[in-house]
C-alpha cells in the first residue's frame, strides 16, 4: 500500500510527455522536497539557495547550476544523475523517482522556463487532505478574555468570541491576544514548515483586518499586544521575534538571538520591554524601541513555552519542558543587566502545558500534559490548590477578570469555568498544625535498670519508668540481637535517648530507634523535595561541612534543607568562587545532621534534593519529585560530639506507649558489645566560650576574637554574644549567633585609654 501511494503521488507530479514543464507546478515540489532542505535562504549549503527561480539561475560556489536548453552543460543535471559528485541528494537521503528526474532534465531542454510569479517554493505546500473519521470537537489550543470578561477560544482555523466566529485563519490556532482597546483580536496561526501569518480582525465589526505574514518562515506560536496598543509581537518556530504597528500592518524591528523555536512572549506592564521563551532552553528579555538584548536568563534544563510578568513589574516567570517554573527578579529595566532568579519550583509531573498570572499579580495558574492544573501564590510560589484528573490535557488558561474563576480549556475540545474558592494558605496551614506543643519537665533522678533477656520482640519489650538509665548488651546465641523497652509518656513530652558505648571502649556501633507499641517506625517528619540536583565534581565524607558543590547550585538559598541519600543538611554559605562549594551548617568543623540524621560518604554523582518539610496532615501535592519520610532514629549522633554513639530527641506525638530499641548498626555482635542507654528530658541550652585575644588589647589598636557556642539538646536559637561599653575609649560591636551557627567574630577596639596599658 505505501509503494502505491508513493506511485499515486509521484504520478500526480509529472506531467504529460509532450506537455510544457511548469516551474511552481513540476518543478517546485521537485526542490522543495529533496533540495530545499540544504540550500535555502537561511541555510546555503554551497552557497546556493534554490528557494526562487531567480535564485536558483543564480547559482553558488560552483556557479551556474542550470544551462537553459541543454542537459549535458547543466551542473545540476549531472549530480542528479549522478554523472558527477557530489552526487546530489546524498546516497543516505531519499532520491527522486525516475519521472521525476525526467520531468526536471525535460524542462531544462525546454529552456529552463521562468515562472510568471517567482515567488518562494516554500510559500506552497501540497499535502493530501484527509478527512476526520468522526465529528469530534476540535481541540482548544488557545483562549484569552477581555477586560469586560468574554472569552476567547481558539481552535484549528477559528476562534470564537461571544456570538461570533472568525474563519479564515490560517492552520491551528496557537496563541490569541486582544488589544487593550477591546477593538481587536490577533491570531498567530500558519503552517508548519512554510510560513506564521497573524491574523487581525474587529471585535466590533467581525471583519478581517489584514494578514501579517510577510515576517515569518514557520508557524507562529506567541503573540502580544503592548499594553497601549502600539505595537504587536509575533514570535514562531523560525526562531524570529517581529514587532509589528498593529495600525498600519508595518513591520517595525525584528529580534534575532534565539537559537531554537520562540514559543512564548510577553510585553512588560510598560511595554518597554519583551520576553521570550525559546526551545533553546532560555528566556530572554528584549528592549522593544531599539531591539537591544538585555538578559538571557540560561538556567533552564529544558524548552521553555511560556513566561509572564507579574503586573507589579517586580518578576518575570517561565515555564516548559522541564516541568519548573521559575521566578527571575525584574531589576533591569529597559538597559542591559542580570535580574537575579529568586525562586523556582518542581511544577508537575509532566511539560506545562500553559501559565497565566490573575490580574492582582497575586495568583498564578500552571497546565501540564499530566493532566493537572494547579494554582500558586505570587511571588512565593506556594501551591494553594490541585485540580486533578482533567479528562484531557488542558492546553490554555485564562483567569476571569475578577479574579474568582479559572477557565480551561482542553485537548478534547472541552471548556469549564472552574471556580476558584481559594481559602487562605495561613488558614490552611492552621488547620494542619501538629498540636502536639513541647511539654517541659522537671528534671528527676534517673532510674536505674539492667536490660533482661528476652526483649527483641516487641511483645516481650523490657519495661522502663522514665527517666531512665539501663546497661545492656547486645549479645545472643540464637540469631541477631536487639533490645527493645518499652515506656508510656504524654503528648508533647520532649525525651533525649543516648546511647555510651564507644566513648567506653566498647566495639558496638549503636543505633537507636523509637516504635510505635506494635514495633512500627514512628515518622518524625515528612520532607518533599522542591529541587533535583547531584553531587559534582567529587563525592564527600562523611564529617567535611564545606565544598558541597551542586548541580544547579545557583537555584538554592542560604538555610535550605539539603537531602542526600538519608542526611539532611543545611545550607549556611554561598560558593566564594567558581572553584568552590557550598558551606553547610555549622560553618565550620564537622557537618550537622538535622532531624538527627547521621552524616554519610556520598559518591560523585550522588542525587541530591532541596527539601521542606511537610505540615502534619498536609497534602503531598506531586511535582515530579519524591517525597521523603525521616524516621525516629540514629546511628551516630547527628552533632558528631559523641563519636560512633547515638543520640535521638523524641517528642511523643500522642499519650500512650512506645518502644525505644538498641542494636548494632552493622547487625554485629559479642559479649563485650556493652552499652548504657539514657533516656532523660530534654533540655535545650548553650555554652558560650571566649577566645582569641588572650594576650590583651595594644592600645591605641585593637583584636578580633571569637564567642563559640557549643548547642545543646538540638537548641537553635540565636545567642546574642554583646559587649556593654565601660568608657569613652573602649567600643565593641555586638553581634548574634545566627540560628543553628556556632561561631562568630567580635573586633574589639582601645582608642588611646589612658587607664591602662593594654
Amino acid at each position: 500500500m505505501k509503494f502505491l501511494n508513493t506511485l499515486f503521488l509521484t504520478a500526480l507530479a509529472v506531467p504529460l510527455l509532450g506537455e510544457t514543464v511548469d516551474f511552481h507546478r513540476d518543478i517546485a515540489p521537485i526542490l522543495r522536497e529533496y533540495c530545499v532542505g540544504c540550500h535555502n535562504n537561511d541555510d546555503l549549503d554551497g552557497e546556493l539557495s534554490v528557494e526562487t527561480f531567480q535564485l536558483l539561475l543564480k547559482g553558488g560556489e560552483n556557479g551556474t547550476p542550470i544551462k537553459s536548453g541543454d542537459r549535458a552543460a547543466s551542473l545540476l543535471a549531472k549530480v542528479i544523475t549522478k554523472q558527477v559528485k557530489p552526487h546530489m541528494p546524498p546516497s543516505k537521503e531519499p532520491q527522486p523517482a525516475p519521472a521525476q528526474v525526467d520531468t526536471f532534465l525535460r524542462w531544462i531542454d525546454q529552456g529552463a522556463k521562468p515562472p510568471t510569479d517567482d515567488r518562494s517554493i516554500l510559500a506552497n505546500l501540497t499535502v493530501p487532505f484527509i478527512k476526520p473519521s468522526g465529528d469530534a470537537l476540535s481541540p482548544v489550543t488557545a483562549m484569552a478574555i477581555s477586560k469586560n470578561g468574554q472569552l476567547a477560544v481558539g481552535r484549528y482555523g477559528n476562534v470564537k468570541f461571544g456570538d461570533k466566529t472568525f474563519t479564515s485563519i490560517s492552520g491551528k490556532v496557537n496563541a490569541i491576544a486582544i488589544s487593550p482597546d477591546n477593538k481587536t483580536l490577533a491570531v498567530a496561526g500558519g503552517t508548519p514548515g512554510l510560513n506564521g501569518i497573524a491574523t487581525m480582525f474587529s471585535l466590533e465589526t467581525g471583519k478581517k483586518i489584514r494578514d501579517l505574514s510577510d515576517g515569518h518562515r514557520d508557524a507562529l506560536y506567541g503573540i502580544a499586544f503592548s499594553p497601549e496598543g502600539s505595537q504587536l509581537a509575533t514570535a514562531g518556530y523560525d526562531r524570529l521575534i517581529q514587532i509589528w504597528n498593529p495600525i498600519t500592518g508595518e513591520r517595525l524591528r525584528t529580534l534575532k538571538g534565539h537559537n531554537g523555536a520562540v514559543y512564548g512572549i510577553a510585553f512588560s506592564p510598560n511595554g518597554r520591554v519583551l520576553a521570550s521563551a525559546g526551545g533553546d532552553s532560555s528566556v530572554k528579555l528584549w528592549n522593544t524601541t531599539e531591539g537591544q538584548r538585555l538578559d538571557t536568563f540560561g538556567q533552564p534544563t529544558g524548552e521553555q513555552f511560556l513566561t509572564a510578568f507579574t503586573p507589579d513589574s517586580r518578576f518575570v516567570l517561565a515555564g516548559g519542558a522541564d516541568k519548573q517554573v521559575r521566578l527571575w527578579r525584574w531589576v533591569s529595566g529597559d538597559q542591559s543587566g542580570i535580574n537575579p532568579l529568586v525562586r523556582v519550583r518542581f511544577a508537575h509531573e509532566d511539560e506545562i502545558t500553559d501559565l497565566t498570572i490573575d490580574p492582582s499579580g497575586k495568583l498564578l495558574a500552571t497546565a501540564s500534559a499530566d493532566r493537572t492544573v494547579k494554582v500558586w501564590s505570587l511571588p512565593a510560589l506556594k501551591p494553594l490548590k490541585t485540580f486533578g484528573s482533567q479528562a484531557d490535557v488542558v492546553s490554555a488558561l485564562v483567569f476571569s477578570p475578577d479574579s474568582q474563576a479559572l477557565y480551561v480549556g482542553r485537548m478534547d475540545g472541552s471548556t469549564e469555568n472552574i471556580e476558584l474558592r481559594l481559602a487562605k494558605r495561613t488558614d490552611q496551614l492552621a488547620k494542619l498544625e501538629d498540636k502536639t506543643k513541647p511539654v517541659e519537665l522537671a528534671e528527676t533522678k534517673l532510674i536505674e535498670s539492667t536490660e533482661k533477656e528476652p526483649n527483641n520482640l516487641p511483645a516481650n519489650a523490657m519495661p522502663i519508668t522514665l527517666p531512665a538509665v539501663v546497661s545492656g548488651i547486645i549479645h545472643s546465641q540464637n540469631g541477631v540481637d536487639t533490645d527493645l523497652f518499652r515506656f508510656h509518656t504524654k503528648a508533647g513530652e520532649e525525651w533525649v535517648l543516648e546511647t555510651n558505648a564507644a566513648r567506653s571502649k566498647s566495639p558496638i556501633d549503636t543505633k537507636i530507634e523509637i516504635l510505635d507499641a506494635d514495633g512500627k517506625p514512628i515518622e518524625r517528619v515528612r520532607l518533599k523535595a522542591v529541587r533535583e540536583s547531584w553531587l559534582t565534581f567529587r563525592g564527600k565524607d562523611s564529617n567535611t561541612s564545606n565544598d558541597f558543590r551542586l548541580f544547579k547550585w545557583d537555584e538554592m538559598t542560604l538555610n535550605q534543607l539539603l537531602y542526600v541519600n538519608g542526611e539532611v543538611v543545611k545550607l549556611w554559605l554561598y560558593p566564594r568562587g567558581p572553584d568552590s562549594g557550598y558551606i553547610v551548617y555549622p560553618g565550620n568543623g564537622n557537618r550537622h545532621g538535622y532531624f538527627d540524621t547521621t552524616p554519610l560518604a556520598h559518591p560523585l554523582g550522588q542525587p541530591a534534593y532541596i527539601v521542606e518539610p511537610l505540615a502534619k496532615g498536609e497534602p503531598e501535592i506531586a511535582n515530579g519529585l519524591p517525597n521523603f519520610p525521616v524516621y525516629y532514629q540514629n546511628d551516630d549522633e547527628s552533632q558528631r560530639r559523641l563519636g560512633r554513639d547515638s543520640k535521638l530527641t523524641f517528642t511523643a506525638p500522642a499519650d500512650g506507649e512506645y518502644l525505644a530499641r538498641v542494636s548494632d548498626v552493622r547487625g554485629f555482635q559479642g559479649g563485650d558489645f556493652k552499652y548504657t542507654l539514657t533516656v532523660r528530658p530534654r533540655q535545650p541550652d548553650f555554652k558560650v566560650s571566649i577566645g582569641g585575644f588572650s594576650d590583651g588589647v595594644p592600645r591605641g589598636s585593637g583584636r578580633e576574637f571569637n564567642f563559640s557556642v557549643e548547642r545543646i539538646d538540638n537548641f537553635e536559637g540565636p545567642h546574642p554574644a554583646r559587649h556593654q561599653r565601660r568608657t569613652r575609649r573602649v567600643s565593641c560591636q555586638h553581634t548574634d549567633h545566627r540560628p543553628g551557627g556556632t561561631t562568630t567574630g567580635v573586633r574589639l577596639d582601645l582608642r588611646g585609654c589612658r587607664c591602662c596599658d593594654t
